[in-house]
């Protein structure tokens, strides 16, 4: 036996549903994030919106290269402690 389709007011309703379970996902996801963006220092990095945009870009596409998996993913190195590179707010290089 058949099961009777669902009207379009019925289907609009479930859909207007799951709009809302997806903002309210969404806005999890971004508080989890902020959380660990705060841990992890980068609110007291001076960094414009834009270098920070594409510091955030950089890291997705390196993650997406290696998979989703985060064990794949090496730690960076840590460079010598006789010549270090730091990077200025303004995306240029200065040797410390």
């Amino acid at each position: 036996m058949r099961k009777p389709r669902k009207s379009r007011q019925e289907l609009l309703a479930e859909r207007n549903r799951i709009d809302e379970l997806l903002k309210v996902a969404e806005k999890s996801e971004e508080l989890e994030f902020g959380k660990m963006a705060r841990k992890a220092g980068i609110f007291d990095l001076d960094l414009s919106d834009v270098a920070l945009q594409s510091a955030l870009q950089d890291m997705a596409a390196r993650f997406q290269a290696n998979g989703s998996d985060s064990s794949q993913t090496k730690a960076p190195e840590k460079p010598s402690s006789q010549t270090t590179a730091s990077s200025s707010h303004d995306g240029t290089q200065a040797n410390v």
